[in-house]
């Protein structure tokens, strides 16, 4: 008679992983839907067992931390991405940056920001802003 073997440990932590990730989006969709649904509706979305969603935080406190913690690691990957980007001579949009006629533009020179228009200036109706904003 053979006995039953544990799953391998990485296998384990692979899923384990994954299961966390599925209640952390199912916890953004459902939270951004309704904030006060409970983590039953969590487990539920997520497809698991809310005793599952208990076992990976241990209340809604730590779920939303979870998610907090999980937007601050988006953050700082996007502004390491943006780090690393810029260390290398191109900005965000991927043109490079250099120094030379701040007003210049075509490769290598970002696009000047369009000109906004006063506050006073005649809107597209023929009255003047200031007279539209009331």
């Amino acid at each position: 008679m053979t006995t039953p073997t544990a799953p391998h440990p990485v296998r384990r932590r692979r899923t384990t992983r994954a299961t966390r990730a599925r209640i952390l989006d199912a916890a953004l969709r459902e939270l951004g839907r309704n904030p006060e649904c409970s983590l039953g509706d969590i487990a539920e979305a997520a497809g698991v067992a809310r005793r599952t969603v208990y076992t990976h935080f241990t209340g809604r406190a730590a779920l939303v931390e979870g998610l907090a913690g999980e937007a601050a690691e988006a953050i700082r990957l996007a502004v390491a991405d943006t780090h690393e980007a810029t260390t290398h001579g191109a900005d965000t949009h991927g043109t490079r940056t250099s120094g030379g006629d701040p007003g210049a533009t075509g490769p290598g020179h970002p696009t000047p920001a369009p000109r906004v228009p006063s506050p006073t200036s005649s809107s597209p109706c023929g009255r003047s802003a200031t007279a539209t904003a009331r």
